[in-house]
């Protein structure tokens, strides 16, 4: 049985079961990022996608096409996450 979906004020973050994909949503329900290791991709480095989902008028679009993948390395991975991370730390404090 799949865990159920944690809610966040942010969105929604689901997990598949083995913690290998999970997605986001942002921008008031607009745009959703999936991630995800490419299992079709185990031979590169750059197996992890990022997976920009728009659902939004024409000219209410960040992106070009309704859907973009960016792949990126595990050590990308991390370091997006630690920015990510600090990022949020600096916004908590500055909100204080």
């Amino acid at each position: 049985m799949l865990p159920s979906p944690k809610i966040r004020p942010y969105g929604i973050i689901k997990e598949n079961g083995d913690g290998r994909n999970m997605s986001i949503t942002l921008l008031d329900g607009s745009l959703k990022v999936n991630v995800f290791f490419d299992k079709g991709d185990h031979e590169f480095e750059d197996n992890i996608c990022l997976c920009f989902k728009e659902d939004c008028p024409e000219e209410e679009k960040v992106l070009y096409a309704g859907e973009t993948n960016l792949y990126i390395t595990a050590e990308q991975a991390r370091e997006l996450a630690t920015l990510l991370i600090e990022a949020a730390e600096h916004s908590s404090h500055g909100s204080r």
